[in-house]
């Protein structure tokens, strides 16, 4: 099985016009780009929930409510903004691999269809 995919592999690197060599230079660059959108992506994850935190607090105290009595009315907002930031972080990881490296997107996208 091994054999069989490192004769496609550099049946690929030919065709695209690299080499095996240079193709593990080429990976990296491409997970270097998608692990720093992640971090991106959490980072503003964390501070908009802590910003959604304090916004629910700060009504609270204005309205001379508990906080957790509030809750209920942000339960679906915040799950929206959830899932939102979740397709946004593993769209734009796929874009930034892309982006930064299109030879090593478009070999480990054809060794997956191979599997």
């Amino acid at each position: 099985m091994s054999s069989e995919i490192n004769m496609i592999i550099d049946n690929l690197c030919q065709k695209l016009g690299t080499s095996a060599t240079f193709l593990i230079p080429e990976l990296a660059k491409g997970a270097i780009a998608e692990n720093i959108v992640c971090l991106l992506c959490s980072a503003l994850f964390g501070c908009g929930v802590l910003v959604a935190m304090r916004m629910i607090y700060q009504h609270g105290q204005k309205e001379g409510e508990d906080m957790y009595d509030m809750g209920i009315l942000f339960i679906f907002p915040s799950i929206a903004l959830m899932l939102d930031f979740g397709f946004f972080g593993v769209f734009a990881t796929d874009l930034a691999g892309w982006i930064a490296s299109p030879t090593a997107k478009a070999i480990g996208q054809i060794a997956s269809m191979i599997k």
